[in-house]
């Protein structure tokens, strides 16, 4: 058995595993859709994102994102005051985290889940904050990863992770998820991305 299968066999989620996170995620949604009607938001949307939409995440992830998706016309105040409660109001343990806009990170079920909010966009030029960017690169993914390329991203984040080299934060300085998989489906397999790799210089472009 080659090395890439004996990984693939540790870092694949199991099918039970997927039940229960997608279970939860689809809970999740339904509450947070009625948490919004209840609040006369009849155009807000909420969106899965990030790996477990695009299914790249590694076996015994627990961070679920979800977003809400305003229509551009609601102001900055009513977003953050309706995400606000909305997060409190379906999550446990519920801690209010800043970034652009204020966001709710809280437990459900044993998962960690972020209720994040942004605007609906029509394209980026549109963008009206950072993260409206995020759905656009969710559905990107999606619309373009093949469905064998998936198993060839959980190897090179999980490769990344070996090296100490995954996630994009400060203190890790590192590649990104999204990176992850960008860099898959520009060079098609995780060994595509390592012989590529072994050819950069500096800076490089992807696309």
């Amino acid at each position: 058995m080659s090395i890439e299968k004996q990984v693939l066999e540790q870092v694949v989620p199991t099918v039970e595993e997927e039940q229960e996170l997608h279970r939860t995620v689809e809970d999740l949604r339904r509450v947070l859709l009625a948490e919004a009607r209840k609040r006369g938001l009849e155009e807000v949307e909420v969106m899965l994102v990030g790996s477990i939409a695009k299914g790249t995440y590694l076996r015994g992830a627990l961070d679920i994102d979800l977003f809400v998706l305003y229509p551009p016309a609601v102001n900055r105040e009513d977003i953050k005051r309706h995400t606000l409660a909305m997060g409190k109001a379906v999550l446990e343990d519920w801690q209010v985290q800043y970034a652009e806009h204020p966001y709710v990170r809280g437990t459900c079920r044993g998962y960690r889940v972020d209720v994040v909010p942004c605007y609906r966009v029509s394209s980026t030029a549109a963008m009206q904050s950072a993260v409206d960017r995020t759905p656009f690169h969710t559905r990107f993914i999606r619309d373009h990863l093949k469905t064998e390329q998936k198993d060839q991203v959980r190897l090179l984040k999980q490769f990344l992770k070996g090296i100490g080299c995954y996630g994009a934060e400060v203190r890790v300085q590192g590649f990104s998820g999204y990176l992850a998989e960008l860099l898959v489906l520009r060079y098609g397999s995780f060994r595509g991305v390592l012989e590529a790799g072994r050819r950069w210089e500096g800076e490089e472009t992807l696309y």
